[in-house]
């Protein structure tokens, strides 16, 4: 089911399960808001890294997602550091986006809100590398509905994997829906949010302490978990300047 994660072993010795998605001014801040009907969305995932003496970190990151209409801007965060050979000048978080219209092969990539230069990308490509795009968290024919729990406003669903070819199978698989998040494209899994009428905002992949052919220890119990959140007040003055430069 989960075969776009895979076990590698990094430079520094460390063993990552890596995610492949192979299955894959101030006066308009609120004006604009409710005038044009800009959504927002974030991701925020956790992916489990297991170094080479069995010790587990988790990474957590997160990007936004802004749709009005067919347009779409993903904002990724990164860490801009300045420093000389002694010392750290200047830490701070920004921004880079990936913009594009539903129906356009290709997006404009911008190191910053005000760049000039627009780095032209497929869509599919950078959103299955960067995104999690089309990743096939769900698979009809390998996974089994072993619980469902229903809800007033959503459910969950608990699902196992009938077989596991590899180490990259999750031992458990749990979706959560909502019925709210209403108009946003991203989806975890078209299929069963089309089955259910409901939409998912997150995913957890559960994984069992065990050891895996080739490898001297014992992996710990760990977890890859991805959830999606509607923002309902922000800032869009920049935002809105990427989007007038979609055409």
């Amino acid at each position: 089911m989960i075969s776009y994660f895979m076990l590698r072993i990094t430079r520094e010795m460390i063993i990552t399960l890596v995610v492949f998605i192979a299955l894959s001014g101030a006066c308009s801040q609120n004006s604009l808001h409710k005038g044009s009907n800009i959504k927002k969305v974030t991701l925020r995932y956790q992916i489990p890294v297991v170094k080479q003496n069995g010790e587990l970190l988790n990474v957590i990151d997160s990007f936004s997602i802004y749709e009005y209409g067919n347009k779409i801007v993903y904002e990724f965060p990164y860490t801009y550091t300045l420093e000389n050979a002694n010392t750290i000048i200047k830490q701070e978080i920004r921004f880079k986006y990936f913009a594009y219209k539903i129906s356009g092969e290709s997006g404009c990539y911008l190191d910053s809100v005000s760049a000039t230069n627009c780095k032209k990308l497929h869509v599919d490509s950078f959103l299955k590398e960067r995104a999690f795009y089309a990743s096939r968290f769900y698979d009809q024919v390998n996974d089994s509905l072993v619980e469902q729990i229903r809800g007033t406003n959503g459910s969950i669903e608990k699902f196992i994997a009938k077989t596991k070819p590899d180490p990259s199978y999750a031992d458990t698989t749990i979706f959560y829906y909502t019925d709210g998040l209403k108009g946003f494209s991203y989806s975890f899994s078209p299929e069963l949010e089309k089955l259910r009428n409901l939409k998912i905002y997150k995913v957890r992949m559960i994984y069992g302490a065990q050891f895996y052919n080739n490898y001297s220890f014992k992996f710990p119990a760990r977890e890859f978990a991805f959830e999606l959140k509607e923002v309902k007040s922000f800032g869009l003055r920049s935002i809105d300047a990427i989007f007038e430069n979609i055409k």
